[in-house]
């Protein structure tokens, strides 16, 4: 019963995000956990929807995975199917592609575009390995502190060119609106198990694999937004974060499949059966914050 609300819960949230319901439900957001704070978001009063989307199976240097394209472009997919989606503001990102210079330049692009504006929703979808590094923020004392990243194209074997929490953070709130990111990976350092399926995060080799993340690469992302000026045309409250997994679990991609698990019940709940309950439910009715959690 937990893993059924918990899959409506975040397709009602998708579905209000993708369909145009994100503005009145972020603002209400804003006016339960600051009643007093009124922002001025400057946009044209038109909800546009902007997407970077990353799928990277052939690394250039580090371990392959199989169907990570495939999540990126079922992602692309499922979005064009609702009206509100423009298949022109959508940058799909693959293999050399989507180095570390490339997501960085196609989110930047997203951000500046001239005709984005603080009433639109911006979204990250990234589909590929994850890993851990040294904190090099953490004191001496808790040496056994590690940072969650993703890897792009062209992350090496000694984890160089990754992308960690506060790079995609910094990135990420140029976008004025919505910020909306969701990661297929895991960074739990694991490994292939069985032919089924495989795990998607590549392992440091400098990294105990039971080494404990300083925080969790979403709970960075979310401090990164939480520390930008109340005066930004972003409010601090207009952000979402999925994620595959906790950092102590393992994201999978599975040849049954032919999906990361996770990105194939997220494109099959928003374009099937699933998502059909949840409009009819929901579209009728003024959905509140309260409703989400």
């Amino acid at each position: 019963m937990k893993t059924k609300i918990i899959i409506v819960s975040i397709l009602l949230l998708l579905f209000v995000v993708f369909t145009g319901g994100c503005l009145q439900i972020m603002e209400e957001l804003g006016s339960i956990t600051s009643p007093s704070l009124e922002v001025d978001r400057g946009g044209d009063g038109v909800v546009d929807y902007w997407a970077v989307i990353v799928g990277i199976e052939d690394y250039q240097f580090i371990t392959d995975l199989s169907y990570t394209i495939d999540d990126a472009v079922d992602m692309e997919d499922v979005l064009v199917s609702y009206s509100n989606w423009d298949s022109n503001n959508i940058e799909l990102l693959t293999d050399e592609m989507a180095s570390k210079t490339g997501v960085y330049v196609a989110i930047k692009n997203m951000a500046k575009n001239e005709n984005a504006d603080a009433d639109d929703v911006y979204l990250f979808f990234f589909s590929g390995h994850g890993s851990r590094i040294p904190d090099e923020d953490s004191p001496a004392e808790e040496s056994d502190g590690y940072d969650e990243v993703i890897c792009p194209y062209d992350t090496t074997g000694d984890l160089e060119n990754i992308i960690s929490d506060d790079e995609l953070g910094g990135w990420l709130t140029e976008c004025k609106g919505n910020v909306v990111v969701i990661l297929d990976t895991c960074m739990s350092g694991g490994f292939t198990k069985g032919m089924e399926e495989k795990v998607k995060t590549f392992p440091n080799p400098h990294v105990a694999k039971d080494a404990v993340a300083r925080r969790h690469f979403a709970e960075g992302l979310v401090e990164h937004f939480k520390q930008q000026p109340i005066s930004r045309d972003l409010n601090q409250e207009e952000y979402v974060v999925l994620m595959a997994c906790e950092e102590d679990k393992s994201a999978y991609e599975s040849r049954r499949l032919k999906n990361g698990v996770f990105t194939y019940y997220i494109v099959e709940g928003l374009g099937g059966q699933l998502m059909q309950i949840v409009i009819t439910i929901y579209q009728p009715k003024r959905i509140s914050i309260m409703q989400i959690h």
